[in-house]
């Protein structure tokens, strides 16, 4: 827990702050694809799009049992992984119906 008032208190502001990051990294991630990618290549930009937000979601998971297993004071909370799933997942829709 982190002390102190205001903010910081505010119950399960957490779980946005991991929606938050986790979508922002395959924002992100697939921006800079999207702008590297060479126009005959043979992988389709949707499937980096698929992959980073899989990448992504695994990457949350495990980050998870790391904190659980390894990290003194720390805990592991299914309902993190839930919100980094859910930004990870918002921000590809996004990707693949809006920037697409």
């Amino acid at each position: 827990m982190v002390p102190g008032d205001g903010l910081l208190n505010i119950e399960h502001l957490d779980k946005v702050v991991h929606v938050i990051l986790f979508g922002a990294n395959v924002l992100f991630w697939g921006g800079y694809y999207s702008k590297i990618k060479d126009g005959n290549s043979s992988v389709k930009i949707q499937y980096i799009y698929i992959f980073i937000a899989a990448f992504t979601i695994i990457l949350g998971i495990i980050l998870e049992f790391v904190q659980r297993d390894y990290i003194p004071n720390r805990s592991f909370d299914v309902y993190d992984i839930v919100a980094d799933a859910a930004g990870s997942v918002v921000a590809a829709i996004y990707l693949l119906l809006i920037r697409y």
